[in-house]
């Protein structure tokens, strides 16, 4: 076998092998279906105390979402309810949900008990 035919076959064999790695990393970013995980900051259940409801308002101490693919995903989080009246002793919930980037998502619950106190 002349040296042109054995590179020829040789730039072949790259060029398909380079096809192939391409197509099961792609591959493997379809087959994310894990969610990310969500970790709520600060205290859950969380209990607000007020001394008087004029003038207060409630402030969330939010959350942050890894993904084991994405990596760090807290800019995808989302406040999809928040009930809490400040105004009205109670219990309460805030609701979160992340994504990553293969559409996986995740949600999580902060209870909020508010309180009257002097």
């Amino acid at each position: 076998m002349n040296i042109m035919k054995k590179a020829f076959y040789y730039f072949t064999f790259i060029f398909i092998m380079a096809g192939v790695v391409t197509f099961v990393s792609s591959c493997n970013k379809d087959n994310d279906t894990t969610p990310p995980v969500i970790t709520i900051l600060g205290d859950n259940p969380q209990t607000v105390c007020v001394d008087t409801v004029a003038g207060h308002e409630y402030v969330d101490p939010g959350a942050s979402a890894y993904d084991d693919v994405d990596g760090d995903v807290s800019s995808s989080v989302v406040v999809t309810e928040n009930t809490v009246i400040i105004a009205v002793a109670g219990q309460y919930s805030v609701k979160y949900r992340a994504n990553d980037k293969s559409g996986n998502f995740i949600e999580a619950e902060r209870i909020v008990k508010v309180i009257f106190c002097k």
